[in-house]
């Protein structure tokens, strides 16, 4: 039985005093668990020119199977010196006994600790009808953790397709029990367009566009090995 740990960056900017940007690596892991317990290690790095002190939390997601309870690391806090990187140690476990097929996942993020003395890091110039100002700019950031384990079912449903003036809105929802991408090819004869797509949470769903010029062309939706899902006429 296997397990995935996809490990996604999120990015979160904030308008305040700033010591340094971190670096967070990897940005996506996949880890394939042959037992209980998996273990994966973080590296922070501290980009600027002078020591920071980062703490780490899990921001649980509100759904049935979250991951956070099942996901520990250490240390909970770290002190990083100029460019250098610290390691942070993390365990995946004891999934409940009742989840043998899909996705859990939860949020870990790393937060600067700042004291009101500290400097500015980095500064952005900001001008406005002839008058300037210098911010600082301060970047949190974090990893999605997705856990999957068993039998991963990739599939979606197709909600609308809106006609608009120029074209298409398709709006589909991830009715599987894992996240994916999926594929979308516009057909007609021997000619076929591919769409762009993004992933789309377990549970999520998202909307794309279909320029006008493709009207009357088979849509063909497919998961992300190229199994087809739907077919529909434009």
């Amino acid at each position: 039985m296997m397990k995935k740990i996809l490990m996604g960056l999120i990015l979160f900017v904030s308008l305040h005093t700033a010591q340094a940007i971190p670096t967070l690596y990897p940005q996506i892991t996949e880890i394939e668990m042959k037992g209980d317990v998996e273990y994966e290690k973080i590296i922070i790095g501290n980009t600027g020119d002078q020591s920071v002190r980062y703490a780490l939390k899990l921001i649980p997601f509100d759904e049935e199977y979250d991951l956070t309870p099942y996901v520990d690391f250490f240390p909970k806090v770290v002190e990083v010196r100029p460019g250098k990187q610290r390691v942070i140690k993390m365990s995946v476990k004891d999934l409940p006994k009742e989840f043998t097929d899909g996705e859990m996942r939860t949020t870990l993020m790393i937060e600067e600790l700042r004291s009101k003395t500290s400097q500015v890091y980095k500064t952005m110039n900001v001008e406005s009808e002839g008058t300037s100002a210098t911010i600082g700019v301060n970047v949190d950031i974090g990893t999605t953790i997705y856990a999957r384990k068993g039998n991963l079912i990739e599939t979606v449903a197709l909600n609308t397709i809106e006609e608009v003036e120029d074209g298409y809105l398709v709006t589909v929802s991830n009715t599987g029990n894992t996240s994916f991408q999926p594929k979308i090819e516009l057909t007609e004869k021997d000619d076929t367009i591919h769409i762009e797509t993004n992933k789309i949470l377990r549970g999520g769903q998202d909307t794309f566009k279909v320029d006008s010029k493709y009207k009357g062309r088979l849509m063909v939706i497919k998961d992300s090995k190229g199994k087809e899902i739907i077919k529909e006429n434009l």
